[in-house]
């Protein structure tokens, strides 16, 4: 049975799932949808829940993880995964990063 949720919150960009997994945990009332484009880390999400509702004994619910980017348009294009995982982007990296920004 689907719950009615009063708020709704998203984590966009949710790297590895901790900081929506935690708003999950204490806003019950909440539905937390997280966004990660990085297939990766979809599964270090997927390994954290699991981890989580191990611990505390039950399943969280109340948060759900979408293999997408969010965007002001609305079409498929392509992701750009940076070495760091965290500064991925659907803007192109420029060619000289890593000298501007290395690792």
């Amino acid at each position: 049975m689907q719950k009615n949720y009063k708020q709704h919150i998203f984590d966009v960009g949710a790297y590895n799932g901790i900081d929506g997994i935690g708003l999950a945990l204490n806003n019950p009332n909440s539905m937390v949808y997280a966004f990660q484009a990085n297939p990766k880390m979809i599964s270090v999400i997927k390994v954290l829940k699991k981890k989580v509702e191990n611990r505390i004994g039950k399943k969280i619910s109340n948060y759900k993880c979408y293999n997408l980017a969010v965007s002001n348009f609305n079409k498929e294009t392509f992701f750009y995964i940076a070495k760091n995982p965290t500064v991925s982007s659907l803007n192109r990296f420029s060619k000289n990063i890593d000298k501007s920004w290395p690792g």
